[in-house]
């Protein structure tokens, strides 16, 4: 498909999902700024999120389950202890916070690699050129924000006490150092606007 009627269609289906409630609101800036340009189109994201995961079995993901899912701080420690207790007792239940990530539809390798030299330069160190196949070529925004934790092992809490307000203020201060680095993605995607006028 030609490169401007592909942008319009994923465009289109971007804006019913925002209208449809769908996509995380700090995520919005960066797709806008990375969307406004004309040699990029975004295909995915997450503005980084804090999540309690039940796998049934280690590495599940088919039938893994989201207890609770948290998007912007502050994350609760009474609302993850009460998901936590929810979780069944057999297999593993995982507490995690994860980074911003988006993946975004390039016009070629060449765009590509600006858009991830711009992305590493603006703190989104783990970004990489993921995909070149058929004249598709997807650039992968990551951040380094993660941390992953048991915290029940079939039906055994793995946390102590004393330790889950430390362990959620952890979590809170990742989630906010992932939304500071998307202010900076967007200003600095901003200035390969400008770089490329």
């Amino acid at each position: 498909m030609h490169w401007e009627g592909e942008k319009r269609r994923r465009l289109r289906r971007l804006e019913e999902a925002i209208e449809r409630g769908e996509v995380d609101g700090p995520a919005i800036p960066v797709l806008e700024a990375i969307n406004a340009l004309p040699d990029y189109c975004t295909t995915s994201s997450c503005s980084g999120r804090v999540i309690v995961l039940h796998e049934p079995e280690v590495g599940d993901k088919r039938r893994a389950e989201f207890l609770a899912k948290w998007h912007e701080p502050p994350v609760d420690v009474d609302r993850v202890r009460e998901a936590v207790r929810r979780a069944p007792d057999e297999g593993i239940t995982w507490l995690k916070a994860q980074p911003p990530l988006f993946h975004v539809l390039c016009r070629d390798l060449e765009a590509a690699r600006r858009l991830r030299a711009v992305a590493s330069e603006a703190g989104f160190k783990a970004s990489s050129i993921r995909s070149i196949k058929d004249t598709k070529v997807v650039v992968e925004i990551l951040g380094s924000e993660r941390l992953e934790t048991p915290v029940k092992v079939h039906g055994r809490e793995t946390v102590r006490e004393e330790a889950w307000p430390h362990l959620i203020d952890l979590c809170n201060r990742l989630l906010t150092r992932g939304h500071d680095r998307l202010k900076r993605l967007v200003r600095a995607v901003k200035g390969l606007k400008e770089d490329g006028e």
